[in-house]
């Protein structure tokens, strides 16, 4: 239930409040005419008796309103703000992995990352579409921005290259030199530094 209807659900509780207190307020006046009337004979004491009846029935339904539209107004909060809370955790969380994800972050940082910006992101609700933005920016623009900075760069992966042993330049990843070629070259290749293999 969203907010706007929750508001809805309490504007018409309330309106039901008021009804039945107006009706009370009408009956009371009536008994206070009719007692009045009383005092000088002019009054169906049946008529006085059902007007008493009636006012004591509506008595007992605003009070029931009343404390029904309090639970209910409660029973509703309740569930608003747990759907608040799980709303923002999806939009928060969920933004930041997927966020942090598209900006290269290592795997195993995203946890520190998300718990480094998390504290900085703030929903916002524009026509009713509710997004996360860090600021004025959208998240992903955000995060992309703040892992190009000194402290974003620490958590983010190396480019691929061809350094450090990885594979790379003409050779196609095939290795050259003395143990390059099929089984029986290699075999021939180390039987050839180390003869006392072969024997």
């Amino acid at each position: 239930m969203t907010l706007q209807e929750l508001q809805a659900k309490v504007d018409e509780l309330a309106a039901g409040n008021d009804a039945l207190a107006a009706k009370n307020r009408e009956l009371l006046g009536e008994v206070k005419t009719l007692k009045a009337k009383s005092k000088g004979g002019d009054i169906d004491p049946e008529q006085f008796a059902q007007l008493q009846n009636d006012n004591e029935h509506l008595k007992a339904e605003l009070e029931k309103a009343t404390k029904l539209s309090k639970s209910e107004i409660e029973k509703l909060t309740a569930t608003l703000g747990t759907k608040d809370a799980a709303l923002q955790n999806y939009l928060i969380d969920g933004g930041l992995t997927e966020a942090l994800a598209k900006a290269n972050i290592k795997t195993g940082l995203i946890g520190a990352a998300k718990a480094l910006l998390k504290g900085q992101v703030q929903i916002t609700d524009k026509d009713g579409n509710y997004q996360a933005s860090i600021g004025d920016k959208s998240l992903a623009d955000a995060i992309t921005e703040w892992a190009a900075t000194d402290e974003g760069k620490n958590f983010v992966n190396a480019p691929d290259n061809s350094g450090g042993g990885a594979r790379g330049g003409a050779g196609g990843g095939v290795p050259s030199g003395d143990l390059g070629g099929g089984k029986a070259d290699r075999l021939n290749a180390i039987k050839s530094k180390f003869p006392e293999l072969a024997a």
